[in-house]
């Protein structure tokens, strides 16, 4: 019925997001996929960059133990820390390099971006997103301005058009860094590899959302 109540009250808004007309907005971890921790927030507003870690690493992340698929536990709360070689947990700020091989767009309106380890032929990569900047969806102002400036340099790399349904293979590719909350996408446990493009994603974590995207230095 939550559901249901938001999909009228985006029609009778006259949302300028129509796709998103057929996502319910109570499901798939709406809440946590557009916000931060307060302590990822303070360390993202003062330009902090979280923590780096190179996206070899980032792809060899172990996956939290006892998460199940679309796990209810943690529809509205992060997964808690757990033991894993980096340190790591869900919803820290971390910042990594890639090869933006890929640009689309998600039926929730989600910039949907792939990073590769190498450009070319499709190696290893995983799945960065930023949200729809709008206060409807997202409630932090400084969140919005930060999507905003990120949704601005990916269709920077397009020419100036929005990435579509279908979306855009880059070639060549653009070596970037990517800023932005760690989070695994459990709506995928046990399913085959995601990915758009014929371009499997190794790995369910993702960097969701992105809060800086910017063009990374030629590699050494």
């Amino acid at each position: 019925m939550m559901a249901l109540s938001a999909l009228a009250w985006l029609v009778a808004a006259g949302c300028a997001y129509p796709r998103f007309l057929m996502f319910h907005l109570e499901d798939a971890r709406w809440g946590i996929k557009t916000s931060l921790t307060p302590a990822a927030e303070a360390g993202a507003r003062a330009g902090e960059g979280g923590r780096f870690v190179p996206m070899r690493d980032l792809l060899e992340l172990p996956g939290p133990p006892g998460v199940a698929r679309d796990d209810p536990r943690y529809e509205r709360r992060r997964i808690p820390p757990f033991a894993n070689p980096l340190g790591l947990a869900e919803g820290d700020l971390v910042t990594t390099i890639g090869w933006l091989q890929f640009a689309g767009e998600a039926i929730d309106g989600d910039y949907h971006l792939q990073l590769s380890l190498a450009p070319g032929v499709p190696t290893p990569n995983m799945i960065v997103e930023i949200p729809v900047p709008d206060a409807r969806f997202v409630d932090s102002v400084e969140l919005r301005e930060c999507f905003g400036h990120g949704r601005e340099f990916v269709r920077g790399l397009l020419g100036g058009a929005a990435p579509t349904d279908l979306g855009t293979v880059l070639d060549p590719p653009a070596r970037v860094r990517v800023t932005g909350q760690l989070f695994y996408d459990d709506a995928y446990v046990g399913r085959p590899p995601r990915g758009k493009a014929s371009i499997p994603a190794a790995t369910l974590w993702e960097i969701h959302p992105v809060v800086e995207i910017a063009a990374a230095p030629p590699a050494p």
